[in-house]
């Protein structure tokens, strides 16, 4: 439940990552968002898997990835790259678009639905070029960008994060610890 002026106004999330292109992944996908009906359904990182990583009979193609998803019954899906999503990403981008459902894709962005806000961080893995496009690269360390964020939309923007790795520059991932600078 977000406050939002004084009236209470709930959201339904419902965030998934790692699916790796997996058939039986995205069986489950479709059958929680059917039963669970978000509003916005995030999808945070290594939703598509590269041909090398695909076991025969058990994967999908990016086009086929980006149709199940465009079809889930909810009205918003925002995407936060994995290291799984590189060039990849191309051909999925290019079959949601055929959708006509708009493309969220977070990096070091907000994206905004009733009340809720949620902030997209990058993934330092992997190659991050066919997923921000044209959009500028962001620093890797979060107090470069992210004090934008807060200053553009408020305090609303540290209710909920999405990120497939700990940022940089924060306590999650601390100097000296196993997963400093990813």
């Amino acid at each position: 439940m977000l406050d939002s002026m004084h009236t209470k106004q709930s959201v339904r999330l419902l965030a998934v990552s790692d699916l790796h292109a997996r058939i039986s992944l995205y069986e489950q996908l479709q059958t929680a968002v059917a039963h669970h009906c978000p509003q916005v359904v995030a999808v945070v990182g290594d939703f598509l898997s590269p041909p090398e990583f695909w076991k025969e009979g058990q994967m999908m193609e990016a086009s086929d990835c980006a149709r199940i998803l465009a079809g889930l019954p909810c009205e918003e899906l925002v995407f936060v790259r994995g290291n799984h999503e590189n060039r990849n990403w191309l051909q999925f981008e290019k079959t949601w678009r055929e959708s006509a459902r708009p493309v969220h894709a977070l990096n070091g962005e907000v994206f905004a639905y009733g009340p809720m806000r949620l902030a997209g961080f990058p993934c330092l893995m992997g190659c991050e070029d066919a997923f921000i496009g044209q959009k500028p690269v962001i620093s890797a360390d979060a107090k470069q960008w992210f004090p934008k964020l807060l200053a553009q939309h408020g305090a609303s923007v540290r209710t909920l994060w999405l990120m497939h790795e700990p940022p940089t520059g924060t306590r999650i991932s601390a100097k000296g610890s196993i997963v400093e600078g990813n």
